[in-house]
């Protein structure tokens, strides 16, 4: 697995596309968060101009729109996770790992 946004194989993080902070309804979205260095995720804050050239890429850009789309409802609304919705998402993730996907 490569850095979304410079290709270094240093992969330590998940970067999120469209911020957490603003866009708390995608956290879990897969296709907004990407493996990242430390340096571009920490330091050049997501390096989005490398990230946003190369997502579409990655994901396509069917679901690179539909991703956006998301974004503009996200951002009119707060999303504030609760605790049934948070064990889902782990048990969906360690069935994830287990699978191997």
């Amino acid at each position: 697995m490569c850095c979304i946004s410079c290709g270094s194989p240093d992969t330590a993080h998940a970067s999120h596309f469209f911020p957490v902070k603003m866009y708390d309804e995608l956290r879990y979205d897969e296709e907004n968060c990407h493996a990242s260095c430390v340096k571009c995720n920490t330091f050049l804050y997501g390096n989005i101009f490398y990230y946003s050239k190369y997502l579409p890429k990655k994901i396509g850009q069917e679901r690179f729109d539909a991703l956006v789309r998301r974004a503009e409802e996200s951002k009119k609304k707060t999303h504030k996770w609760n605790r049934w919705e948070l064990i889902e998402k782990i048990e969906y993730y360690k069935e994830k790992c287990r699978s191997g996907h």
